[in-house]
């Protein structure tokens, strides 16, 4: 179960590096002149990056909690937990968005490799989980036909 968690630790962390690398590429090329070359792009949904990198830190907290209750019973929740969140904020985001931002291009050409037909058949589940949350979200959104009313009183111009 170790090396499970160890995988699902690097998976995260190249999940998180690719999303750092494409954040960080776009903000270059927006301050980039017109005839410089287009940055690299992700050659699958953005969309599918993120169910899958959630999907590893869940199960990868999962796992240690069951070692951690295994190894140190009523104890292990908590200790599985931190461990859990130690090694997912250092390994899988900190060190990772630090080595995106200073390799962006190797970092996203090695994700579109390595990911692009495996996100690819992953989308349809991610469009229908985005689907769900834009519905759940629907009742709160701005509607754009309404004008917002100041509580302050307007100045009257009859001069």
């Amino acid at each position: 179960m170790l090396a499970v968690v160890t995988l699902l630790i690097l998976w995260s962390a190249l999940f998180t590096a690719i999303e750092a690398a494409q954040h960080h590429l776009l903000a270059q090329r927006l301050g980039t002149r017109q005839g410089d070359k287009a940055a690299a792009r992700l050659n699958f949904p953005r969309n599918s990056l993120i169910l899958c990198n959630t999907l590893c830190r869940t199960v990868m907290v999962i796992l240690c909690t069951l070692l951690a209750i295994y190894a140190w019973a009523d104890n292990g929740p908590w200790i599985g937990w931190l461990i859990s969140s130690a090694a997912l904020l250092v390994l899988a985001d900190y060190l990772p968005r630090a080595l995106a931002t200073r390799y962006p291009q190797a970092v996203l050409g090695f994700g579109n490799t390595l990911l692009g037909v495996p996100l690819k058949i992953l989308y349809p589940l991610a469009w229908l989980l985005n689907g769900v949350s834009l519905l759940l979200l629907k009742p709160f959104a701005r509607k754009s036909g309404v004008v917002k009313k100041s509580d302050e009183p307007q100045p009257d111009n009859d001069d």
